[in-house]
C-alpha cells in the first residue's frame, strides 16, 4: 500500500511540475482581462465575470434562473450595454498589481484545458479564460474537478481583487472525491502525454 501511495504521489508531482524548466526562457505575457463562469448541468452559464485589468473594471452577471425550470434560464445579452453584465465596478490599481503577482504564482495560465472528475455526478462546471495584452488567450475549464496546484491561490487572489468569489466553489469542495478524481485525471494525462 505504501508503494502505491508513493507511486501516486510521484505521478501527481511529475504532472504538476512537468515543463516548468521549459518555460523559463519564455517571455512573460501580461494579462489584460479574465473571463470566468460557472455553469449548471446543462452548461448554461449561471454566473459570469469579466475582470478587465487593463481598463480597471469588474463586470458581473448572475442569471435569474430556477434550478428546477430550465426554460427560465436567461443568457447574458452580449450586444446590450456593458456587454449585458448587470453590475460594473472599478478596480483599484494597487490591487491589480498585487493580483498579477499572485496570479503568476498560481500558474493558472499553464493549467490544462480540461479537468474532469467522474466520481462526482452533480452539475458543477467552471471556465477561466485569460486574455493577454497581445490578444492571445489561454483557457481552462472543469467538471467537478480542479487543478491540483494553484486553484486556491487564484481563488483568493480574485477574491481579494474583486470582493467576490469569482471561481465559485473552492477546490477542496468534496475534498476526498475531488482528490481521488484529480489523481486519476493527472495519472491519465501523464500516461497519455508520455506513452503514446
Amino acid at each position: 500500500m505504501k508503494r502505491l501511495l508513493a507511486f501516486l504521489l510521484a505521478a501527481v508531482m511529475l504532472c504538476a511540475f512537468a515543463g516548468v524548466g521549459a518555460q523559463a526562457g519564455a517571455p512573460k505575457k501580461e494579462i489584460a482581462a479574465i473571463y470566468a463562469s460557472t455553469s449548471n448541468a446543462w452548461l448554461q452559464p449561471l454566473v459570469e465575470y469579466k475582470i478587465d485589468l487593463a481598463g480597471q473594471a469588474f463586470y458581473s452577471y448572475i442569471s435569474p434562473w430556477d434550478y428546477w425550470d430550465i426554460d427560465e434560464y436567461i443568457p447574458r445579452d452580449a450586444a446590450a450595454e456593458n456587454e449585458g453584465y448587470d453590475a460594473v465596478r472599478p478596480l483599484d490599481a494597487g490591487k491589480i498589481e498585487c493580483f498579477r503577482r499572485r496570479a503568476a504564482l498560481s500558474g493558472f495560465t499553464q493549467w490544462r484545458d480540461d479537468y474532469w472528475n467522474g466520481f462526482i455526478l452533480d452539475g458543477y462546471h467552471w471556465d477561466v479564460i485569460a486574455t493577454f495584452t497581445d490578444g492571445t488567450e489561454t483557457a481552462a475549464g472543469g467538471w467537478n474537478a480542479y487543478p491540483l496546484f494553484g486553484w486556491d491561490l487564484l481563488h483568493y487572489a480574485l477574491l481579494d481583487l474583486t470582493g467576490e468569489s469569482v471561481l465559485g466553489r473552492m477546490g477542496c469542495y468534496g475534498w476526498t472525491m475531488n482528490f481521488l478524481g484529480l489523481i486519476v485525471s493527472e495519472i491519465t494525462v501523464f500516461f497519455a502525454q508520455n506513452f503514446r
